[in-house]
């Protein structure tokens, strides 16, 4: 038996659909290698200079100056350090691209250093920028500041150099591209499908609709796919598709802001009641979140909402005013007099239940006074 030419078409398409099906899986891959290896040298970063800025807790009480310069000094190199790595994985030419901390808190000496570094000398940046970071963790290990003893340090260095490790894996993909050979072929074969494609289905179906259908939607699907894995393959970049590499810096500068705040050296406690035994965490499990607990001055989140829906009564009843001295008696201040019912804004839903029980015991009192008078 003779091949038809559908046969030969269909056998030339599911090679053409294999080798593009390969490109598209190994493109997802980098994809997801990328965001990953730039996930994880932000993680690395940020907790050496996490644990950098905990071992200064001990000292500052004595070096307070010192440590408040390692400090500041720390987070701005670390910020340049991360715009510099994802400014080096796009191998972009523009200018600098991503927002850093206060370069112009560092001293001269500094800026000129890593400015001659860049342009004069053309050292890596990145690695310039982690052998200064080294450089300010030993001194200031010697000096006293970091007040935490050498083998605990040396993790420090271990997690600056596992990011420098996922930068450079970062830059391999940059750097790798797709084989030219295996994407040329994939373009030839794509060619010769879109030429030959209709003259096959107008030989092989006696309606033009379906010679139009059965022509455009392979074309169109493999051409999709191809174009799809071209957009993957390099993550890094400017492009709609590409990884949000501004974000990213973004989300790093805010976590090193955290370790400027006037509270990263708080030392967690708890209060005297507390749930001490198994049986007491077991009666006090809940689903609250954090700002049902927190009090500002003596009230709770929840009581400010209340605060919000003021009921206001008249005033020309005796009942009117034994009526708002008992609401306050039972319930706390949520009763405020004046001369008709106003909400300043919505309650939510534990509000409005919390209000409700307030009215149901405000009127059994009332019936029992009632009852016994």
């Amino acid at each position: 038996d003779k091949l038809t030419s559908g046969q030969i078409w269909a056998a030339c398409t599911a090679a053409l659909t294999l080798v593009i099906g390969f490109r598209t899986y190994k493109a997802y891959d980098r994809f997801w290698e990328g965001t990953s290896l730039l996930h994880q040298m932000r993680g690395e970063w940020f907790d050496a200079a996490s644990n950098l800025v905990a071992f200064t807790h001990v000292s500052k009480e004595v070096m307070g100056q010192e440590v408040q310069d390692f400090r500041q000094t720390l987070v701005r190199l670390m910020s340049l350090t991360h715009a510099s790595a994802l400014q080096e994985v796009t191998e972009s030419e523009e200018s600098f691209m991503y927002e850093t901390m206060d370069l112009g808190g560092l001293d001269h000496e500094t800026l000129t250093y890593l400015r001659d570094a860049k342009l004069k000398t053309k050292f890596n940046r990145v690695e310039v920028l982690v052998h200064m970071m080294q450089i300010l963790v030993v001194r200031n290990y010697a000096s006293g500041v970091l007040d935490i003893p050498a083998p605990i340090l040396s993790r420090v260095f271990q997690t600056i150099s596992r990011g420098q490790v996922n930068v450079m894996n970062a830059k391999k993909l940059a750097c790798t591209m797709f084989p030219f050979p295996f994407a040329q072929l994939i373009a030839i074969l794509l060619l010769l499908m879109s030429w030959s494609t209709p003259v096959v289905m107008a030989i092989t179906t006696d309606h033009f609709g379906w010679s139009f259908i059965f022509t455009f939607v392979p074309v169109f699907a493999l051409g999709s796919l191809n174009y799809i894995a071209s957009q993957l393959e390099m993550p890094f970049g400017q492009d709609a598709n590409d990884l949000p590499l501004a974000e990213f810096q973004e989300e790093m500068n805010t976590s090193l802001f955290m370790l400027l705040h006037e509270h990263s050296d708080l030392v967690a406690s708890v209060v005297p009641d507390c749930a001490k035994t198994q049986e007491e965490h077991k009666e006090k499990l809940s689903c609250k979140r954090v700002r049902d607990f927190v009090k500002d001055g003596g009230r709770t989140t929840k009581d400010e909402e209340l605060d919000a829906v003021v009921f206001q009564v008249e005033e020309d009843t005796p009942r009117h005013r034994q009526s708002q001295c008992m609401v306050d008696t039972a319930c706390g201040p949520v009763v405020t007099t004046t001369s008709r019912l106003s909400i300043l804004r919505e309650p939510d839903a534990e509000s409005m239940e919390r209000m409700m029980r307030c009215q149901f015991a405000t009127l059994e009192k009332a019936l029992a006074e009632n009852t016994a008078s």
